[in-house]
């Protein structure tokens, strides 16, 4: 038996659609401005933010590419999960499933890199201070150009 839906509740499931609509559009524009940075030049750029399926934008999202580079796996992980994204045990994977969705160029990729680096540095990644030790590891971006 099919009971419609009261005029009232008509408004309402519109205006849920429209605000689902104009979400799905501000992503897509957060995604083309995102797809129009490129690395290394722009790693400090600000990103356009986009938002998670609820609409909402997620607690965890990056200043910038810097910043998205500078987390370990345990926020990877938090931030591939809050945009339902697969999440993985190794962070490189999620990093680059992150910057997929957010709209960066797919000819880019993330890649671990040892670096040794002196005990006890410091280095700024928007409004966190991070520490470092002899045995972490750096993060950083190799372009990749297609024929």
């Amino acid at each position: 038996m099919h009971l419609s839906l009261s005029p009232r509740e008509q408004i309402d499931e519109s205006r849920r659609e429209l605000r689902r609509v104009r979400a799905a559009l501000d992503n897509s524009k957060s995604r083309r401005i995102n797809s129009a940075l490129r690395m290394p030049r722009d790693e400090y750029e600000p990103l356009s933010v986009v938002c998670k399926a609820d609409g909402e934008r997620s607690a965890q999202f990056p200043e910038n590419f810097r910043c998205l580079w500078s987390y370990d796996l345990k926020a990877a992980k938090a931030l591939a999960h809050d945009y339902q994204l697969p999440v993985t045990s190794v962070r490189e994977v999620n990093l680059n499933n992150i910057t997929a969705h957010i709209g960066m160029q797919t000819s880019a990729c993330i890649v671990a890199i040892p670096v040794p680096r002196g005990r006890g540095s410091r280095w700024m990644c928007g409004n966190a201070t991070h520490s470092t030790s002899v045995r972490d590891t750096i993060v950083d971006l190799h372009c990749i150009r297609r024929g």
